[in-house]
């Protein structure tokens, strides 16, 4: 894909504060934030265990259901002598389904991950702008498969981590190079710090192609404290205003 022509697409679709007025002003378009980059600080990262549960609510709906737990650990570490980060996130449904993926603290630049699903296990191995992937499923031969991309590459596995590692000022504003491990292909998005509130959480926005997410941060221990999103359109299973957040309680790492 020509990455340029992708990122104005979707800057100007997912930023509606940037739109045209008349011919004369050009819509403000974010740097794009690469793994590695001094932005991002890793230094608040630490042994921890979150249990996350995912609910949603349709438009005019007062109650919302349960759609599902996962726990997610996070190991500080090292790999080839330079500080590192173990992000595991494991299902807490009826199909098993971990994945443990491996960063660069200082930057985020990912190094590998694993996800096994039942008997399928698929190893996606980072390089800059490279991905290299190895799956199999039981006994079955690996099948390996390299991309290459125009630039170096997040995995949307550790979009969460972003974002809780952003420069913690309002008005900060960049586009995310992020990998899909789904259709292995690299969508650029948007991020935006918003606001503090009083009591010391920011209000982070994400965007997309489909959804529009605000992300609540606390200041002092970075970890993610609040999560929810909408819908930009219907979809087949999905109400027009669905609400789907996240609440989070500790639970008991066992590293």
């Amino acid at each position: 894909m020509r990455m340029r022509s992708r990122v104005f697409g979707i800057v100007v679709a997912a930023l509606g504060s940037t739109a045209l007025v008349g011919a004369t002003r050009a819509p403000i378009i974010p740097p794009v934030l690469l793994p590695g980059s001094s932005d991002i600080v890793g230094s608040h990262f630490a042994a921890r265990c979150d249990s996350v549960q995912r609910l949603a609510r349709g438009a005019g709906q007062a109650a919302e259901r349960l759609l599902g737990a996962q726990r997610v650990t996070e190991q500080p570490t090292t790999y080839r002598g330079k500080p590192a980060v173990l992000l595991v996130t494991s299902a807490q449904d009826a199909d098993p389904f971990v994945d443990s993926m491996l960063v660069y603290r200082d930057g985020l630049a990912p190094v590998s991950e694993i996800v096994r699903s039942g008997p399928r296990v698929v190893r996606y191995d980072y390089d800059g702008p490279r991905v290299r992937i190895t799956s199999a499923t039981g006994d079955s031969s690996p099948v390996v498969k390299d991309h290459r991309y125009n630039a170096p590459v997040f995995s949307f596995q550790q979009l969460g981590a972003v974002i809780r590692s952003l420069p913690l000022r309002s008005g900060y504003a960049a586009l995310l190079p992020l990998y899909s491990e789904g259709d292995d292909s690299v969508e650029v998005d948007t991020v935006r710090v918003e606001r503090r509130a009083a009591t010391g959480v920011w209000s982070i926005r994400f965007a997309d192609p489909a959804i529009v997410a605000t992300v609540g941060v606390d200041e002092k221990s970075r970890t993610q404290v609040a999560y929810s999103h909408t819908f930009r359109q219907d979809g087949p299973s999905w109400k027009v205003g669905m609400v789907w957040r996240q609440s989070y309680r500790a639970c008991k790492a066992r590293m």
